[in-house]
């Protein structure tokens, strides 16, 4: 046994009370595992391990966590740094934030390893270059001496491993490392992160809220929820015959790849308050087979079967696979007969490159964009796939005039965007919008979200006659937002209401076409559930059409009817879904495809990662 955690407990005092974030956790690691921890954002999965190694600021602790045999808990703090680097590596979401910018990449793992084995400049520079190498940085030699901007997501997430593995420890935390990183990406890090506990025999403990991950790489799976454990067990059971209601409503959240569409199961309410004591089960107000007995105290964890228990007072015949009911064809078809309401012809888009050097001599330029052309039918999903850079994003802001081509026209209901006059390109703001990846960052934090909505309506005098009050409330009701949170400011929201929020601004002006830009990537996936199913239920309601970009293949197979894939600035693909998804004709799609996670636990390792790596 390498770590055993005993009643672990965690809460902090704040303004409004004791946050008890942790309730009374235990469970065990053994050398050479994978525990893979989910939960939906707030249920304690990364305060409880933080809490563990001494990294959570102001927390009240008690419990035991006894790592190799010694409890870190009662460790004083130069013996947890003692520990923390040597013997136990932790990889976090965002690399970016977690590698110092005025540092090279280099000089951060050297720092890393002389902490807690000085030597020679020399020998410290050569274990470094091992250490890149291992982990797949391309020309070692050169990339040593480069700062972590001049690096990819993936590769700085690859230099963020390389740092926690460079002493070999016997535990690797691994906090969200794959979050919002391209499919090929993603895969290509769990293969690694796989080869090196193959060769190492190092635990992971990974923690995530992507239950394809978890089904990728977990021997054993533990749900956490409201800070205690609901569910635990090996990968095949957790995942393949779920018991309790919370683990169920997470796996009937998560759209398919490759499957038929089904209509996703959002899990209704939202997660319990931290602040507030509650003596039952903390899931009891959002679930649909609650009982007296769940109001009167926690369950106690139920033998399922061997290895496998819940804390759910319902019988074991519960447990049994999530089958989720599939959408009939008819609402998916007929794309084609459609009029088109835009089209993208021929567009290319390119930007200077950056001036380098004494005179300031401009670089090559640089081309996001190259000769794409896409047809956008009214009231269909025009979903665009591809990794990062290959000019996704660039093209939805083309397309809503945001920047301005290099070469060829968009077309919006047969007009040219870039010949209009200001008032017209004024008009073309009402029938077009966007909705943005980040609701947190594209909401004004000192505004108040009725003022935020409103703003289109003020800008283009489209009150109407009932007033503006009246109006954004109505709006606000639409997205399934409480009116009467009409005063209230962006961060006293949940994800996921923020990106209501984010809808409800767009759907102010009766638009015509609505562009999502990764609306949902970094969402939780019953957050991103219902963010979807409102998405498809306004569709319907309003007639909207979408053009829905994401780098999540499943998202994009759910709600779209046609699909373009993007590489490097060029469609290499185009066609319906089932085109796309049922017989890729080229190779890039088949890779993507390959690379993308399943909920599939017959596999033990990630699908087809990409061989090439990222600059």
């Amino acid at each position: 046994m390498l770590l055993s955690v005993e009643d672990l407990d965690v809460s902090f005092d704040t303004g409004d009370g004791r946050l008890h974030a942790v309730r009374g956790i235990s469970f065990d690691l053994d050398r050479g595992e994978t525990l893979g921890v989910v939960g939906e954002s707030g249920s304690g999965k990364s305060v409880s391990t933080q809490a563990m190694v001494g990294l959570s600021s102001g927390a009240i602790v008690s419990g035991r966590a006894l790592f190799e045999g010694r409890d870190l808990l009662t460790m004083n703090e130069g013996d947890l740094r003692a520990v923390r680097g040597r013997e136990i590596g932790m990889v976090f979401q965002d690399p970016l934030s977690s590698l110092h910018p005025q540092f090279r990449v280099g000089a951060q793992i050297a720092e890393a390893i002389r902490v807690h084995e000085p030597s020679s400049p020399k020998l410290l520079r050569t274990r470094v270059l091992d250490v890149l190498t291992e982990v797949g940085i391309p020309d070692p030699e050169r990339r040593i001496d480069d700062y972590p901007h001049q690096f990819s997501g993936g590769m700085r997430q690859r230099v963020m491993i390389g740092l926690a593995l460079a002493l070999r420890p016997a535990l690797l935390i691994a906090d969200e490392p794959t979050t919002a990183l391209d499919v090929t990406v993603q895969a290509q890090l769990l293969e690694l992160m796989n080869s090196l506990q193959r060769e190492h025999g190092t635990a992971i403990l990974m923690i995530t809220h992507d239950l394809g991950v978890v089904a990728q790489v977990a021997d054993r799976v533990l749900t956490m929820y409201g800070g205690r454990i609901v569910e635990r067990g090996t990968r095949g059971d957790v995942l393949t015959h779920p018991h309790h209601p919370y683990t169920r409503g997470l796996l009937a959240s998560v759209p398919r790849v490759g499957s038929q569409r089904t209509v996703l199961q959002s899990i209704p309410g939202n997660p319990p308050s931290l602040l507030v004591e509650q003596p039952g089960c903390p899931f009891a107000s959002r679930c649909t087979f609650v009982h007296d007995a769940c109001l009167e105290g926690f369950p106690a964890e139920k033998h399922i079967s061997a290895g496998h228990r819940s804390a759910c007072v319902l019988p074991l015949s519960h447990a049994s696979p999530v089958v989720l009911p599939v959408i009939p064809e008819a609402t998916t078809e007929a794309a084609s007969e459609r009029d088109l309401l835009a089209s993208i012809q021929d567009v290319r888009i390119s930007f200077p490159g950056a001036r380098r050097g004494f005179l300031g001599l401009k670089t090559d330029t640089i081309v996001a964009v190259d000769g794409v052309s896409l047809d956008i039918p009214r009231g269909g999903t025009l979903g665009i796939v591809g990794e990062s850079g290959s000019g996704k994003s660039t093209l939805a802001r083309a397309l809503t005039g945001l920047i301005p081509l290099t070469g060829g026209r968009v077309e919006f209901e047969g007009r040219d965007i870039s010949t209009l006059h200001r008032s017209e390109r004024l008009a073309l703001r009402r029938d077009v919008q966007m909705v943005f990846q980040d609701p947190y960052g594209s909401l004004n934090q000192q505004r108040r979200v009725g003022s935020i909505i409103a703003d289109p309506l003020i800008i283009h005098d489209a009150a109407g006659p009932r007033g503006l009050r009246p109006r954004v409330q109505e709006l606000m009701e639409i997205v399934g937002l409480n009116p009467e949170h009409y005063n209230r400011f962006p961060a006293e929201f949940s994800g996921g209401q923020r990106q209501r929020i984010g809808i409800a601004r767009a759907l102010a002006l009766n638009p015509k076409l609505v562009v999502c830009d990764e609306p949902v990537s970094a969402l939780d996936v019953s957050i991103q559930a219902q963010i979807l199913n409102l998405l498809s239920a306004l569709q319907t309601e309003l007639g909207l059409t979408y053009v829905f970009i994401a780098h999540d293949l499943a998202v994009v197979e759910h709600i779209a009817d046609t699909v373009a894939v993007m590489h490097r600035g060029v469609v290499v693909e185009y066609g319906t879904v089932d085109e796309i998804y049922r017989s890729p004709k080229q190779e890039y799609t088949r890779t993507l495809l390959a690379a993308a996670p399943h909920l599939d636990t017959a596999s033990s390792g990630p699908r087809g990662a990409e061989n090439g790596m990222d600059a």
